[in-house]
This record gives structure tokens, sequence and C-alpha cells, in this order.
């Protein structure tokens, strides 16, 4: 059976929906860096429930993740017992205070998944995701989605650790073009964005103004010196911290926005030239379980560390 991911995804794009507006889902192994720009599409095409069908061999899998709930709020009876444990369902990101909620219950999931394997790269792996998160609302200004979920291959019967996020907010060669970079190419924006410290929120951070709460309303009591600033903890180094995860612990990386595509695996980069362009942005990682936590497998484990990597994800 074929294991279908974001490239996948994009491939087919273009086809997806038919002549009638409607979406058919052939039976297949569907990773969450498949499902979760799915979703993201779906939500955005605004397609309705009854125009959506799939084999009946994937029915399941869909309805357990929280794929129906999150599109068209079909709610079922469904016992989920291991949601929190061996998967994080798909989470709408629609407001900064979901961001910090969905952070917490993938750390949660995460440390749930290990045990008290916890190793560095384990650690590392659950700041990162905070990062990212932030970068939705930091940078896309649109509602996103994103997972996480550990399984096993069907080919190399290996376990993973997948973790995915997509928006169709603004993209990188947007975000860029609106600081005045001259930068005219999304493989150009990809790189730049990825560097260490490169943060459009950093081209144009006003210091020196106040700042009143995200949920302030009414006149704003400190006129031209204050200003309203998204509750985000994006320093501008997500990117590259993940990118520094994946390449350190031979993980797999797709980084996705416009017609372009970087994908990191065996510690090599490559860029990809996509057949279908994505508004926004896709980054779906994954990692070999055994091997994110093989780097200090014995060690005790480092509870304080871990709660306050949390509560710094959490806004504490």
């Amino acid at each position: 059976m074929a294991r279908k991911n974001v490239i996948n995804l994009l491939n087919e794009l273009d086809s997806l929906i038919d002549d009638y507006g409607e979406v058919y889902l052939e039976k297949a192994f569907y990773t969450p860096s498949y499902l979760v720009p799915l979703t993201t599409y779906l939500y955005f095409e605004k397609v309705p429930y009854n125009k959506f069908d799939l084999d009946p061999y994937n029915l399941s899998y869909l309805k357990t993740i929280g794929f129906y709930r999150q599109l068209w709020g079909k709610v079922d009876g469904y016992q989920r017992l291991k949601n929190g444990h061996t998967y994080a369902s798909i989470a709408c990101l629609d407001s900064p205070e979901h961001v910090n909620q969905v952070n917490t219950e993938i750390s949660s999931c995460l440390t749930k998944l290990v045990g008290e394997q916890r190793s560095e790269g384990f650690l590392k792996l659950i700041d990162v995701i905070g990062e990212v998160h932030d970068n939705v609302w930091a940078h896309g200004c649109s509602t996103g989605f994103s997972m996480a979920q550990t399984y096993e291959d069907p080919i190399t019967h290996k376990k993973f650790i997948e973790f995915t996020l997509a928006d169709q907010g603004r993209g990188f060669l947007r975000e860029v073009k609106s600081v005045g970079l001259s930068i005219s190419s999304h493989k150009d924006a990809i790189e730049w964005c990825i560097q260490k410290g490169n943060s459009t929120k950093l081209v144009t951070a006003d210091d020196w103004r106040q700042r009143v709460p995200g949920d302030f309303v009414g006149n704003n009591p400190m006129g031209r010196f204050g200003g309203q600033i998204r509750e985000s903890h994006h320093q501008g180094y997500g990117l590259f911290h993940l990118i520094d995860l994946v390449e350190n612990f031979n993980g797999e990386l797709y980084l996705i926005s416009g017609n372009a595509a970087l994908h990191i695996k065996n510690k090599k980069r490559a860029y990809l030239r996509l057949k279908n362009e994505w508004q926004g942005v896709i980054i779906s990682c994954r990692f070999d379980r055994d091997e994110l936590l093989s780097s200090d497998i014995g060690k005790p484990v480092d509870d304080e560390k871990l709660s306050n990597i949390i509560r710094r994800l959490r806004g504490d």
C-alpha cells in the first residue's frame, strides 16, 4: 500500500477537487504531512461535508484524529484512548491562545510517547515545535492546523515521530517583500528565512514601542507611542533551530512555500520546484524515534528542564 506525504498532496492539488466540487481519497497510508495540509486546503476552499468521500479503509483513522471534527464540526462517540499518548489530533490554530494550548498538548503527548527515555534531542524537539507554532501568528497572519503522531512505517517498519503544521497565509515570499527585501523567488525567500537570526519581524521591530495586551479594546491610551503586539514568543530562530535539529538527529524535513520546497534527508539539502503552488507555509518533520532518543539514553530524566520548556511554551 502506498505511503502518501506532502509532496504527493501537492502533486495532486490541481485535480484534488473534481468538476463537481467533490474530493475522494483512495486507499493509502496517509501521513500527517499529507493530512494536515489537506485539512488546511479543504478548510480554505470551503469544501462541504457532503462533497468529501474516501475509501472505507481510512474512515476510522480520519475520524480518530479529528479530521471531520475540525472541518465540519462532526462529533462522534469515539473513545480516543490513545489521544495524547500516541498522537495529538489535528488542531486548529486560529488564535494566539489556541497556539499556546496546542503547544502544551503536543508537548504532553510527546512526553507520554517516550516515557522516561527523554533525551536532549527530544527536549529540543518540544522546544522547536513551540517556536514553529508561534510563526503561524507572528508571520502567517492566518488560521493554520497542526498535528503530531508516532507511527510505524509500513515499508521500513521503523517507528517515527512526525510533526506537521500548515497555513494558507502570506507565505515566505510575500512576507520578505513586505519589509522591502529584494528577493524575487520562493526558493530564495525560504533560503533567507532559514538563516539564523533572520526574521521579518526583527527587520521591522520597534523596540521603543510600548505594548498593550492582544485582547485590549478601545482607544489606545499611549497614542502613537503604543500599539497592539501579538502574544507571540517568536524570536526569529524557529526554522534555524528546526533545521539544526533535523540535521543533527538525521531526521527528514519538508519546508514548503509557494512553488518551492526545501527537503532535508540524510543530512543533505535539496530544493524542489513544485508542480502546484502552495499559498502559505507547510512545515513537516519526522524523526526515527530510536535515533532521536539515542543521544542520552540512560541519563536521568531531566523533569525540571522539561517543565521549564513547557512553561515557556505556555507563555508563563
